[in-house]
């Protein structure tokens, strides 16, 4: 991978030849105070102004790789020969105009309930919905304990269902010519299909490394308390090491994995961090919590757009019921009433 066009050649310099002072980032300036961001790679910091990143995503980073690290110049990938690493960012608030993080908690797609309602009320207000009261809708679409089975059937109250066409064969073509009822489509079969299929592959490999690196830290603990030739020790604690890997790639067999670490260890001058991408400290503050952080985020993703298909069946079955009634009442216009010269 290549740096970006504005990114100068890596500097490895540390401190200014003139005034000895430490420099940062990019542009190699000592620190004005100017907002900087930690490399988790290199451990070097960056100003946001230097990484073209604006001021307003300063509450979003979560784990931030610089450019240096990004192209394997710096940093683990340089190390390991691992993948390249990438910047992970918090899930934003879903209203446009807030960069606030979403309610963890909650594991709302919100900062709080207050965008919740202003979003929300944005897209009700962009509903083409004649003869529907968007207030009570709105209210509908925001009680939480509102089941899938309701969600799908709102706002049929105030659009009749029309079950039985005169004529199925025009109905069934005005049905495919509405570009409107095909956008809404296929945005459901795209989320369907692709982004929630992506997010469910994620789980499964998430899932996949953390049984694996679980394995590793079961096997682990003996080969750490139990020296050569001696019984285990009952007071001995358990050792796990961090296992942080920002790809979740399983990078060999646990037994072959265990190997290289347990061999790495025996050098008494060895400080290794990390092997094979996968940070091996045994006490890591750096990545704590990294594993609940990163499924937490992915079902926060999943629910969002589970949230977002409910939203497109509610709204594939209102431009339907829409299009029954326009077809029902042209129908009825056209036939010859009993009685009625024409």
């Amino acid at each position: 991978m290549s740096l970006p066009s504005w990114c100068p050649r890596y500097d490895s310099r540390k401190h200014d030849p003139k005034t000895g002072e430490e420099v940062y980032c990019i542009c190699k300036k000592p620190d004005t105070g100017e907002l900087m961001v930690g490399c988790d790679g290199c451990d070097d910091w960056f100003h946001f102004s230097c990484l073209k990143i604006p001021e307003k995503y300063r509450d979003l980073v979560f784990s931030f790789y610089c450019s240096y690290c990004s192209a394997g110049i710096t940093g683990p990938a340089l190390i390991n020969g691992g993948k390249l690493p990438k910047t992970l960012w918090k899930r934003k608030c879903r209203l446009p105009e807030c960069y606030t993080e979403c309610d963890a908690n909650s594991r709302s797609k919100y900062c709080s309930k207050k965008h919740a309602v202003q979003y929300v009320q944005s897209i009700v207000d962009k509903l083409n919905l004649p003869g529907v009261d968007k207030i009570a809708l709105l209210r509908q679409l925001l009680n939480e304990t509102t089941s899938l089975e309701e969600f799908k059937t709102l706002g049929r109250d105030k659009l009749p269902e029309v079950t039985s066409p005169l004529s199925k064969d025009q109905y069934s073509k005005l049905l495919e010519n509405d570009q409107h009822l095909n956008k809404l489509i296929n945005e459901h079969d795209e989320l369907v299909s692709v982004k929630l299929s992506k997010l469910n592959e994620e789980d499964a490999v998430i899932e996949k490394y953390v049984n694996w690196i679980g394995e590793v830290n079961e096997r682990l603990s003996p080969h750490f308390n139990q020296p050569t030739g001696r019984k285990k020790s009952k007071s001995a604690s358990k050792v796990t090491i961090c296992g942080y890997h920002n790809e979740f790639t399983i990078p060999r067999s646990v037994e072959e994995f265990l190997d290289k670490l347990l061999q790495l260890k025996e050098d008494e001058n060895s400080n290794i961090t990390s092997v094979d991408g996968v940070c091996v400290k045994t006490k890591c503050a750096k990545h704590q919590d990294w594993i609940t952080l990163s499924q937490n985020d992915l079902s926060e993703q999943k629910d969002s757009l589970e949230n977002v298909k409910r939203r497109l069946d509610l709204l594939i079955s209102v431009r339907t019921n829409q299009l029954r009634i326009s077809f029902f009442e042209q129908e009825m216009s056209n036939r010859v009433l009993p009685g009625v010269k024409t």
